[in-house]
């Protein structure tokens, strides 16, 4: 079994430091050429904090914002199975649902945020194609 470090995963940021991450990670991402779709897209209980278009690939993007650096390296440990599964199941959804927007590729990103001390910058780490989802006849 993998043993995680003392730091506490739980430690989550409030609702107004979850939505400010997701708003530097938005802007960060048009910058670099993404075409932001959605925010907070829902289905059912299941949330995407982001879904960009980056050229011809549709991009379904989990945002995490932490003042803690070192849970920002252990990816499996904030995004979990269950979330991967979530996104999963939207990138699916959003995929078959929404064709007409041209997009030809789907991939699963992660951004980590973080959270700036009073007057430094925030710093984002950025995960292209974070996982790979199973093939099971889904798409």
């Amino acid at each position: 079994m993998k043993e995680v470090s003392s730091v506490d995963v739980n430690s989550s940021p409030t609702s107004s430091e979850g939505t400010y991450a997701e708003s530097i990670v938005a802007d960060e991402l048009v910058r670099a050429g993404f075409l932001i779709v959605a925010k907070n897209f829902r289905l059912g209980h299941k949330e995407a904090d982001l879904i960009a278009l980056e050229g011809d690939t549709l991009c379904i993007i989990e945002v995490k914002g932490r003042s803690n650096a070192a849970l920002l390296r252990q990816p499996d440990v904030l995004i979990n199975r269950d979330k991967r599964r979530e996104m999963i199941a939207i990138g699916t959804y959003f995929f078959k649902s929404h064709k007409a927007m041209g997009f030809r590729n789907l991939r699963f990103d992660f951004a980590f945020v973080l959270m700036p001390k009073s007057g430094e910058e925030p710093q984002i780490r950025y995960y292209r194609n974070a996982f790979l989802p199973a093939v099971t006849g889904t798409f």
